[in-house]
């Protein structure tokens, strides 16, 4: 009975002895570490909006209404032409049909104008001579007439002029002045009171451009590229024209000094006592 009792306890010792060697040995292994979750701090990402690319519309241009003197003198002139053909025209692609030119001060001539590359050029060479060159055709001598004619400046001043002029008499002439500096002026010389106007006008160089005399009665228009530009309500006292051959012509004018050129083409003149109907 003892012996039995001293087994179970020797048993109960060594059990207690294993237990208390273990928690010896978990003692002294690593123990783990608690790990404490920080949440991450989040910056707001601000919000871009899209703003739209607007792309600025150009300035309007505002186009003002033509002058009165169009409707009551100029569109039923050129309403009647719509679909005559002219009395004289001339692009320059074959002979010289009329073309004559005279020097200043000298009893010779008149000499034929050179046609030249299909167009007939005014030209004055540089040096003091010939400062004032012009070019005439008798087929020009109108009383009431439509005139067009294409032209443009060669490489020459900004001060050179091409002027179209019309003799009434041996003292009294309408002139038309376009300048290559893109001035203009249209008046009657010699003319009490003096009738005259005078503006601006727009020139791309080396382009030719348009340009449309109109004469009936007393009054007189021109235009520019179908633009409306001048107007003279008594550009003469009464529907004439000058008996010279020389009567209509076209002038170059210059006062550098240096080499100046104008070159015409398409010409077009409709004789206004020719159409009918026209009111």
């Amino acid at each position: 009975m003892w012996i039995g009792t001293r087994r179970r306890a020797f048993a109960l010792t060594a059990i207690l002895a294993v237990t208390l060697a273990c928690s010896a040995v978990d003692s002294m292994l690593p123990q783990p570490t608690a790990t404490l979750y920080v949440a991450p701090t989040l910056t707001p990402v601000p919000t871009q909006t899209s703003t739209p690319t607007v792309t600025p519309l150009p300035p309007t241009r505002v186009v003002p209404p033509p002058p009165a003197w169009v409707a009551d003198f100029s569109d039923p002139i050129l309403a009647a032409l719509a679909n005559v053909p002219p009395a004289f025209k001339d692009d320059f692609s074959g002979y010289n049909l009329g073309w004559f030119y005279a020097k200043r001060g000298s009893a010779d001539g008149p000499f034929y104008a050179p046609i030249e590359e299909e167009t007939l050029p005014l030209r004055i060479p540089t040096g003091q001579e010939y400062r004032d060159f012009f070019v005439y055709n008798p087929y020009l001598r109108r009383t009431d007439f439509v005139l067009t004619l294409d032209f443009k400046f060669g490489k020459t001043q900004p001060f050179d002029v091409l002027r179209f002029q019309f003799n009434q008499s041996a003292d009294q002439s309408v002139q038309l002045d376009l300048s290559k500096h893109e001035d203009w002026s249209f008046d009657w010389s010699l003319h009490s009171p003096l009738q005259t106007a005078s503006g601006t006008y727009q020139y791309f160089s080396p382009e030719f451009i348009r340009v449309t005399v109109i004469m009936r009665g007393q009054e007189c228009a021109f235009y520019v590229n179908d633009d409306p530009l001048g107007y003279l309500s008594q550009c003469r006292a009464e529907a004439g024209v000058e008996k010279s051959p020389r009567a209509v012509s076209f002038r170059l004018l210059s006062t550098t000094g240096q080499q100046a050129l104008v070159t015409v083409d398409n010409v077009r003149l409709w004789d206004l006592d020719q159409i009918p109907g026209l009111r």
